[in-house]
């Protein structure tokens, strides 16, 4: 009787965690549209800077950034989630990290640099309409790198990893940008 009981107990626990899990997959699979987070407006130019996020995973977000004509339409592929069309650039976060304060903003009428987790992420030329910096997956690169190369087997904590790649960011995407941007 007892064992008939557990029995019943585990399968009904499995059924519970297939469906959870199920619902889920299905309300992040329905994910169809990306987030306005931020319209950054240039007068001169009558452009319109717009940047868009999405769930590309678990937790892992994707931001896009776009180029429209003043006070114009948006289409549906520029709504619809993981549609690059028409992208000036974008930008992933695999592990998860640097994701706090996602923002646009043109420096020196010139530059529009997108930045994340309190980094510069990306440098866009407005005036030659060229993408001058952008990793796609930092934490892809990071994990290509030397820096990493170094760490690798080692028993290091998520908090040393995470402390690792920033520093990784800062002086190979950060820095650099600023530097090309001559932003103080």
């Amino acid at each position: 009787m007892l064992r008939k009981l557990l029995f019943s107990l585990i399968v009904l626990f499995i059924f519970f965690v297939t469906v959870i899990g199920y619902a889920s997959y299905n309300i992040w699979y329905q994910n169809n549209y990306k987030t306005l987070l931020q319209v950054v407006p240039h007068e001169g130019k009558k452009l319109d800077y717009l940047l868009f996020t999405d769930i590309s995973g678990f937790g892992d977000r994707t931001w896009y950034v776009y180029e429209l004509p003043m006070n114009s339409k948006m289409t549906d592929d520029i709504k619809q989630a993981h549609n690059k069309m028409g992208v000036i650039f974008w930008n992933y976060s695999e592990a998860g990290n640097q994701t706090e304060d996602p923002k646009i903003e043109i420096m020196d009428n010139r530059y529009l640099v997108f930045s994340r987790g309190y980094y510069y992420h990306s440098l866009y030329d407005i005036e030659n309409k060229r993408v001058l910096f952008n990793y796609i997956s930092p934490w892809g690169s990071y994990t290509l790198s030397h820096e990493y190369k170094k760490l690798s087997g080692e028993d290091t904590s998520y908090e040393e990893e995470m402390h690792f790649m920033d520093m990784w960011v800062d002086k190979n995407i950060h820095q650099r940008i600023k530097n090309i941007a001559s932003i103080n």
